[in-house]
């Protein structure tokens, strides 16, 4: 970064100046760079997982990814309607996703709405409502 013209506090101030502008813009841009979140931590996309839990204690953005990881032979991951959510109804998804490691970013700012279409899964705990901030 070149500095022309003089400052009256001296050339140390100028340069103090720009270096801290530069500071602040890449601190900006890596607080908005986009995160890849494992949904259920470790535990991944599973039965027995407390959902609610692990939603209370993520933080999501609309640039974020989560990512569920799970087995495809045993699970699946359906983004549904709230109203589907409650009743665990798959048959009328808004996307669905059965590679074993799905990326799925919501760019709207709300609450949304994920469970297993597996039957009996979404039941059993494997439901996810999760808050994204913009």
């Amino acid at each position: 970064m070149g500095l022309v013209g003089r400052s009256n506090q001296g050339s140390g101030s100028a340069v103090s100046k720009g270096l801290i502008l530069v500071l602040c813009v890449l601190l900006v841009a890596q607080s908005a760079a986009a995160s890849n979140i494992v949904v259920g931590g470790s535990r991944g996309w599973a039965l027995g997982v407390n959902y609610n839990t692990w939603a209370s204690k993520t933080r999501v953005r609309t640039v974020d990814n989560l990512v569920f990881k799970y087995n495809r032979n045993l699970h699946d991951v359906v983004v549904v309607s709230k109203t589907n959510f409650y009743s665990c109804n798959a048959n009328r998804p808004i996307a669905r996703f059965k590679s074993g490691t799905d990326f799925v970013k919501f760019s709207k700012p709300g609450t949304h709405y994920v469970i297993c279409g597996v039957p009996g899964h979404c039941k059993a705990g494997m439901k996810l409502a999760i808050n994204v901030r913009a």
